[in-house]
């Protein structure tokens, strides 16, 4: 075999055993309560104007305005400006989507590796494949999980926005699968950091417990970077 199909190989076998564990039917189950839960609280606040438009007599394009303002404190004025004609709901689920995306990354993703130093199951693995192809494949097996699920809390998003009224089916079509794309490389970040932190410990809770504290780190990072304005610090 050739190292991408031994690669493909331990990710197949990653991903089927995530996705039949109990463990990976759990986590599924909560994101999806969490999803639901969140998209019913924005649809309601959206329902009650969530610029304040009628509360403060400001129309219709005026909230727009302000709303593309908002955004361009986070992003260059062309995206922002582009993001301002998205329904606000599937933005936010978007948030919702790549912010926590990490504390699944983490649950899923700790034992992949430690767990077989510990009962030695790597001896016979890397017999048969490259360790590179091994390390590769837990990755993208984490990736293919971790993006699965999210795509699963989008959709659950998407069909309360719809069913709520927050927005039309045209809109998620349109906009609903490039908030969701555009998540996806935020989580294979999350995914290749939770792995390089855990393969380095032999015992899974250890590298369960470090990789939240390595994501924690670069949270406070991330937040010390837009509070202060330093691009280097955000680009970490």
């Amino acid at each position: 075999m050739t190292v991408v199909q031994e690669a493909l190989l331990v990710a197949g076998r990653e991903v089927r055993r995530n996705l039949t564990s109990i463990r990976g039917i759990v986590l599924l189950v909560f994101c999806v309560m969490g999803a639901v839960i969140a998209a019913m609280i924005m649809a309601w606040v959206r329902s009650v104007d969530l610029l304040g438009t009628s509360a403060n007599n400001v129309s219709a394009q005026q909230a727009a305005v302000l709303w593309e303002v908002i955004l361009a404190k986070q992003y260059d004025p062309v995206t922002a400006k582009d993001i301002a004609h998205a329904p606000v709901l599937l933005y936010f689920a978007s948030i919702i989507g790549a912010r926590p995306s990490a504390a699944p990354v983490a649950l899923i993703g700790f034992d992949a590796v430690p767990a077989d130093p510990q009962y030695r199951v790597v001896r016979y693995v890397t017999m048969r494949v490259h360790r590179g192809s091994y390390y590769a494949g837990k990755v993208l097996g984490l990736f293919v999980v971790a993006s699965a699920m999210m795509l699963v809390t989008h959709f659950f998003i998407w069909g309360v926005a719809v069913v709520r009224g927050a927005t039309s089916v045209s809109e998620v079509l349109r906009w609903g699968p490039r908030m969701w794309l555009v998540d996806v490389p935020i989580v294979a970040a999350w995914c290749g950091i939770a792995q390089l932190v855990g393969s380095q410990f032999r015992a899974p809770i250890l590298a369960l417990l470090l990789t939240f504290m390595s994501f924690f780190a670069l949270w406070i990072v991330h937040a010390i970077a837009f509070f202060t304005d330093l691009p280097p610090l955000a680009y970490l």
